[in-house]
């Protein structure tokens, strides 16, 4: 008799367990779902399976703050937390739903127990540290985005955008409520101020750094170019390409070094296209050893097919002087040499277009220009005349060589 009352009471308890489990597990279900697909009947079915799991109430406050009614939300959070007290993210659920409502004392409280549970992790400290930031205690706020970016590099991009904002654009602000002193936050600094156009903020955060490596100067000198600090990414870029011509001059201008096809900065940058063939010749030059052979197939795309950017000097004259020849050339846009301003695309300059008979000899190319007061670089390109019709092909063979820049006297 008594094993049979405990076999009940066994078996009894099996079944109870079992009906447990299986609401336990139908209510995660549900929470999981309700999120999904936004049913706040779903969560609400989670709670009354499991009036005692927090997820179930974390659940049903998230759907309660999507449509708008914060109150309940919060309330919902809090008992959420209150059911697992020691969970970092739940405290921090809660602090940003107070704070939502504007109740930013109660909000510290709750981000301060979050990083009290979970002191050594980045999360908690940039919580509470954007918190401070907005309650204007700059001191304690930087104090923790700077410990939550050392926890996790991942925030060390925003922690660098935060100083930026607070100081305004000071580069030497920025530089102090960063705080750190590492090559990897001096690189990223760099790259920022690459971004924003600080070139000689850029410069002298690499002074601070060792060997830079090659992706990060190449990242570094495409930024300053696009953001138009074009003197600090010629710096940039002279110092890690041997060969280099000085500032203010054509680089390789009689083709004597070879081409790179994915160059990026001052050197020659050449279209890649299937009816277009770029080539450095040495059966045809017009000094050294070697000129450009450009060999035209059909192609009949506007593009520039050769450019340089080049640094010049404001409201500076200069006199471009090229030799070029070509060879059974056939078009009805014949090519030029011209001059653009960088910053904006103006044309300043171009060459007479080029002799279109059977063979030609060499002939020199010449011509004037002046940048504008704004700029600081132009493109020297190869491009070609409009035509009055489309497509307009081109065929045959052009030769380069011997380019030279010369600044005029001011007058």
């Amino acid at each position: 008799m008594i094993r049979f009352a405990i076999l009940i009471a066994v078996t009894a308890s099996c079944l109870l367990l079992m009906k447990q489990a299986a609401s336990f597990g139908l209510s995660k279900v549900l929470g999981r779902l309700s999120v999904a697909t936004n049913s706040l009947a779903a969560a609400n079915q989670a709670v009354a399976l499991t009036p005692g799991d927090p997820e179930a109430h974390q659940a049903r406050a998230i759907l309660l703050g999507r449509i708008g009614r914060t109150d309940e939300s919060l309330r919902e959070m809090e008992l959420a937390v209150s059911l697992r007290p020691q969970d970092d993210y739940l405290w921090l659920e809660v602090g940003n739903l107070r704070d939502g409502n504007g109740d930013q004392d109660s909000a510290l409280d709750a981000f301060d127990k979050a990083v009290s549970f979970a002191p050594h992790y980045g999360h908690t400290h940039w919580q509470r540290g954007n918190l401070l930031l907005r309650l204007r205690r700059y001191e304690d706020a930087f104090a923790d985005l700077r410990l939550a970016a050392s926890r996790n590099p991942d925030f060390l991009p925003n922690l660098i955008d935060l100083a930026w904002g607070l100081s305004r654009g000071d580069v030497t602000a920025t530089d102090r409520l960063v705080g750190f002193d590492d090559e990897k936050t001096r690189l990223a600094l760099a790259r920022f101020y690459a971004r924003h156009g600080k070139g000689s903020a850029v410069l002298e955060q690499l002074r601070k750094v060792g060997a830079v490596p090659e992706a990060a100067r190449v990242d570094l000198i495409r930024s300053l170019i696009q953001s138009r600090a074009y003197l600090e990414a010629f710096e940039l870029w002279r110092n890690a390409t041997p060969g280099a011509a000085p500032v203010f001059s054509i680089q390789n201008s009689d083709f004597e070094q070879d081409l790179s096809y994915d160059h990026v900065g001052f050197g020659w940058q050449v279209l890649q296209h299937d009816q277009v063939r770029v080539a450095l010749d040495v059966n045809n030059r017009h000094t050294g050893s070697r000129s450009l052979r450009i060999t035209f197939e059909g192609y009949d795309n506007p593009d520039v097919v050769l450019s340089q950017l080049i640094v010049v000097r404001p409201q500076h004259t200069y006199k471009l002087s090229a030799w070029a020849k070509t060879k059974d050339l056939v078009t009805g846009g014949l090519p030029v040499v011209a001059m653009v301003d960088a910053m904006d695309g103006a044309r300043l300059g171009r060459s007479s277009s080029f002799e279109a008979e059977a063979t030609n000899e060499w002939t020199n190319i010449t011509f004037e220009f002046k940048a504008p007061p704004a700029s600081s670089a132009v493109y020297l390109r190869l491009e070609r005349q409009a035509c009055s019709f489309s497509p307009c092909p081109i065929f045959g063979h052009v030769w380069l060589d011997s380019f030279d820049l010369q600044e005029l006297p001011t007058q």
